[in-house]
C-alpha cells in the first residue's frame, strides 16, 4: 500500500517529537484488506530497517492478525466495540486506520487511514499531558467522509 511508505516514518516522528517515556506506538499488520505478502518477521524488519520504526519498548510491530470476522483478534473486537468511527461503523473499514488509547487502554479517538501522524500529534500530546483532547477539526471530519467513500470504492 502506498500509504505504508509514509505511515511508519510518521509514527516514528510522533514518538521522537513527543519524547514521552510513557508513550507507545503499536502497529498490527494483517492479511485482511490490502494484502501484506510478507511474514510478520519480515514486516517488522522492514519497518525497522527502512523506516527506523519498531524499536522496543516504545514502538512495536506485532505479528499479523485478523481484524475482522470470527477470527478477529480480541484486541480489535474490543476496540471496534468500544469506539465506532464517526460514520457509525464498528468494523475497521480500511488499512492504516488508527486508534488512540489512554493509559488504561480505553480507546479515546479513532482516525481514518489518510489522517496522518502530524494531524494526530495534538491529540497525543494532550492525552500524554492529561488534558482533554482538542475538538475534532474540519479536516478530521472530511477525512472520515472520504474514508466512507473509499471503503466502498477503493482507489487501489
Amino acid at each position: 500500500d502506498l500509504l505504508g511508505q509514509t505511515a511508519h516514518p510518521l509514527y516514528k516522528y510522533l514518538m521522537t517529537e513527543l519524547r514521552n517515556p510513557n508513550g507507545r506506538a503499536a502497529v498490527r499488520p494483517t492479511d485482511q484488506g490490502w494484502y501484506e505478502p510478507e511474514v510478520s518477521d519480515i514486516v517488522r524488519l522492514r519497518a525497522l530497517q527502512t523506516f527506523g520504526f519498531g524499536a522496543f519498548p516504545n514502538a512495536v510491530v506485532f505479528d499479523k492478525v485478523d481484524l475482522l470476522g470470527q477470527t478477529a483478534h480480541p484486541l480489535y473486537k474490543y476496540l471496534m466495540t468500544e469506539l465506532r468511527n464517526p460514520n457509525g461503523r464498528a468494523a475497521v473499514s480500511l488499512n492504516f486506520e488508527k486508534f488512540l488509547l489512554d493509559e488504561t487502554g480505553r480507546p479515546v479517538r479513532r482516525y481514518p487511514r489518510k489522517y496522518d501522524a502530524y494531524q494526530i500529534e495534538k491529540d497525543v500530546a494532550a492525552l500524554l499531558a492529561g488534558e482533554p483532547l482538542p475538538e475534532e477539526t474540519a479536516d478530521f471530519k472530511t477525512a472520515w467522509i472520504d474514508a466512507a467513500r473509499e471503503s466502498i470504492k477503493s482507489e487501489y
